[in-house]
């Protein structure tokens, strides 16, 4: 019976062609939601829910549906709000479609971003995955959205599914999660980066908004919006990274207890951190001026985050511990001085168990991460050696925030590898002479040589690559953390 008695009502706003038409259609299916709502049933649900959404559809995006797809979106709002359990149980992804039509809207940029918290709202009401992967997969379409707003809500949205979910994935939903919907944000986006200028703008001009907002100079043109994008994507990359890492390296192991042989039994996530490493490095070495400094910061901060997560000791290593008090202590009503406790190895850094098939597998991921950063450092010496050369007889100001962004995550990789990957031999049992500890001061770079080295090398670059000159009378911050790291290096 409410099926055949919603049903006219329904299919009049389905096939609507006037605007003035579908809003008091919706209207009316508004006041029948308000007062019965609570007595619908199952497949009438499905029967409102599709009406509801046929309102935002493409061929109604001229600004006579503007008040019809207003008052669609309180319907959709009320029906989240007052009835979800019983509309999800019955049409839950006739749901999560509308959500997605509405976050698609061009009507009102508020619309679309509330309804992209509504897609996660319904989604994370359900138990199962199915939801969850829907949602996910809207949001990656949302994701490439031509509005700045309603793209960046759906990436930070999409991320935050992830890591609010990501404890309930299994290897196969990590797989899909990272391969083909982060992937598949961060291709979409740099896509659309490359080819914004040939996107039009002129709909803004046409559309008089309802808001006059004031854009800042790093972000008044579309391609200059879109890099904030991907930089935005790569900072969400960096979560989930820092909350599942030791549960994607699990994923190298497949049980069997041995190593994999061939191309084909390489696991998915070394093929995975391979691209990740390689999104880190195009864009710590993106060209441009100050549009490009987050997109820039955050292939940095991704790099240096890859080679602590992939380190023997784990980035728990370069948190530094919450000093509470001054070692006085109440014994006895008395205040005394106390002690400093000796933090142990085992206390000081959180190891989680892994086999010998995933210990190696991420040394493996170490070295390749470690061989990326000396690439940033190649890189970084040919623009030293442009500078010289006179080439470019000013450092780009961007460039000189990266490097200092960049000094300041050595620092943090250093205080992960000082006590296994960066370890040197200290003693002089196996030297018969001190002539062999004596390097030159700037020797050839070598794939044989030992990491600190290395490390030390690529610190030294930063240094030298952030200098304004030999006229300079003062040391930029990236040299003087570059500094301050070298001297606790040679003081550990």
């Amino acid at each position: 019976p409410q099926v055949d008695i919603l049903g006219p009502l329904c299919q009049e706003i389905r096939n609507a062609k006037n605007a003035d038409v579908a809003e008091a259609g919706v209207e009316a299916l508004y006041s029948i939601l308000e007062s019965t709502g609570h007595k619908m049933k199952n497949e009438s649900w499905k029967q409102v829910i599709e009406a509801i959404s046929s309102v935002p559809s493409m061929e109604h995006s001229s600004s006579d549906w503007a008040d019809s797809c207003q008052t669609g979106f309180r319907c959709l709002k009320l029906i989240v709000d007052d009835f979800l359990e019983d509309a999800a149980s019955a049409a839950r992804s006739t749901l999560l479609d509308c959500c997605s039509t509405f976050g698609r809207s061009r009507q009102d940029v508020n619309t679309s971003l509330t309804a992209i918290g509504l897609l996660w709202t319904i989604a994370d009401q359900d138990a199962g995955t199915e939801s969850v992967e829907r949602a996910l997969a809207k949001l990656v379409l949302l994701a490439s959205d031509t509005r700045p707003e309603v793209r960046n809500c759906s990436v930070n949205t999409l991320f935050s599914c992830i890591v609010g979910r990501g404890p309930t994935f299994t290897e196969s939903q990590w797989e899909s999660c990272i391969c083909k919907t982060v992937f598949g944000v961060y291709d979409a986006v740099t896509s659309d980066t490359e080819n914004s200028e040939e996107v039009p703008n002129e709909e803004k001009s046409k559309k008089k908004s309802r808001y006059q907002v004031s854009v800042h100079h790093s972000r008044d043109s579309a391609d200059k919006q879109w890099l904030a994008t991907q930089a935005l994507v790569l900072r969400g990359l960096c979560r989930v990274l820092r909350n599942f890492f030791s549960s994607l390296l699990q994923t190298t192991d497949d049980g069997t207890g041995s190593v994999r042989e061939g191309q084909d039994d390489t696991p998915w996530f070394d093929k995975a951190w391979s691209r990740i490493l390689g999104f880190a490095y195009e864009a710590s070495t993106h060209v441009g001026g100050r549009d490009t400094l987050e997109l820039r910061n955050a292939g940095v901060e991704l790099l240096v985050l890859c080679n602590q997560l992939a380190c023997a000791a784990g980035i728990q290593a370069a948190i530094t511990p919450a000093r509470v008090g001054t070692n006085m202590e109440v014994i006895n009503g008395a205040l005394r001085s106390v002690r400093s406790p000796e933090k142990g190895k085992a206390e000081s850094v959180l190891h989680h168990s892994h086999s010998a098939v995933t210990e190696m597998w991420r040394e493996n991921l170490f070295l390749d991460a470690f061989d990326v950063l000396d690439s940033l450092r190649e890189h970084l010496e040919g623009d030293t050696a442009d500078n010289e050369s006179g080439l470019s007889p000013h450092l780009e100001p961007t460039q000189v925030q990266v490097l200092s962004k960049f000094a300041a995550e050595l620092s943090k990789l250093y205080e992960c590898c000082k006590d296994n990957e960066f370890a040197e031999d200290r003693s002089l049992s196996n030297h018969s002479s001190i002539e062999s500890l004596i390097a030159p001061v700037a020797p050839t770079p070598s794939e044989d040589d030992a990491m600190v080295s290395r490390f030390v090398r690529i610190v030294t670059t930063v240094a030298q690559g952030s200098s304004s000159g030999p006229g300079s009378r003062f040391l930029s911050q990236a040299q003087r953390s570059c500094m301050d790291l070298l001297k606790a290096m040679a003081t550990s």
